[in-house]
């Protein structure tokens, strides 16, 4: 009723002592009541109180009618719910570089002969800016109901286009992983997405994101940052572009990278230096991932 509603708002306050754990997640009584009134698995969502707690604002209301083909009708109401409250509780800022990548696509090559299956660009690109979020810890901070929080991990996620839907699996720890382990586990990932099999503690405590068009030659889009991270990467298509030397104009690969990030949580200035990192890194890859 809207009594035992208003009762549990009441109680739906941001206190540690209030904090109610339920299986493997934390849920406010009122998120729990209306996930029960609507027919949602609390396990699918994510939650935007301290400590990952699940708030009744986060739960979707799920409307009758049809769904888009292949999408479920509870998978496309999570997926609204949190843009809609990505939109609206971040201040994004984008900021946009174009970077050289003779040498990362000359690396790439090098690795066709002697590993199999070869490492994606995207594989590169999530070890590299693991490897920049070490020297910029502040890309990886989130904002909570307690304020700023840094992440013990360096967990980043990345965007999968599946038949039911955008999903963001996490690799967990990136530095400490190599490049052929990155690789397998996004495999295994990207499989476990687009069958739908994926577990929600492998969509969780992302604290960075990276998207990727290029394989659709797609040149410019607007990401969306993905909460609880701040910050997201986007990556658009590699290809040889004009670029001058001295006076003459060479012609070499290069990436345009933009990074969306939440101004409450980062500065411009730490945002430009952590794509500075970057861009340097990318341009020279070998250290950080050999």
């Amino acid at each position: 009723t809207e009594r035992d509603l208003a009762a549990d708002a009441r109680r739906d306050e941001p206190s540690g002592s209030l904090r109610e754990k339920a299986g493997s997640f934390k849920a406010s009584p009122r998120a729990r009541r209306l996930a029960k009134q609507r027919g949602i698995d609390l396990n699918t969502l994510h939650g935007s109180g301290a400590t990952g707690r699940i708030r009744d604002r986060d739960v979707p209301l799920v409307e009758p009618g049809a769904s888009a083909p292949g999408v479920s009708r509870t998978t496309r109401s999570v997926i609204a719910s949190r843009m809609m409250a990505s939109r609206v509780s971040t201040a994004p800022v984008t900021l946009t570089t174009v970077v050289d990548c003779v040498n990362l696509v000359n690396l790439r090559e090098q690795f066709k002969a002697v590993e199999s299956p070869v490492p994606s660009f995207n594989d590169f690109f999530l070890k590299l800016a693991a490897a920049a979020l070490q020297q910029h810890p502040q890309l990886a901070a989130q904002w909570s109901d307690a304020g700023l929080v840094q992440p013990r991990n360096t967990n980043v996620g990345f965007a999968v286009d599946t038949d039911a839907g955008l999903l963001v699996p996490v690799i967990r720890d990136v530095p400490n992983l190599n490049l052929r382990q990155i690789a397998a586990q996004s495999r295994e990932l990207i499989e476990k997405a687009r069958r739908g099999a994926l577990a929600s503690r492998e969509m969780s405590e992302g604290c960075f994101t990276i998207t990727n068009l290029g394989s659709f030659g797609i040149d410019v889009f607007t990401p969306i940052i993905n909460q609880p991270a701040c910050s997201t990467l986007r990556i658009r298509r590699i290809e040889p572009r004009p670029l001058a030397d001295g006076d003459r104009a060479a012609v070499r690969e290069q990436v345009w990278l933009s990074l969306t990030f939440d101004h409450r949580v980062v500065d411009g200035a730490p945002a430009a230096r952590f794509l500075q990192t970057l861009s340097k890194l990318i341009a020279n890859p070998g250290p950080a991932i050999l």
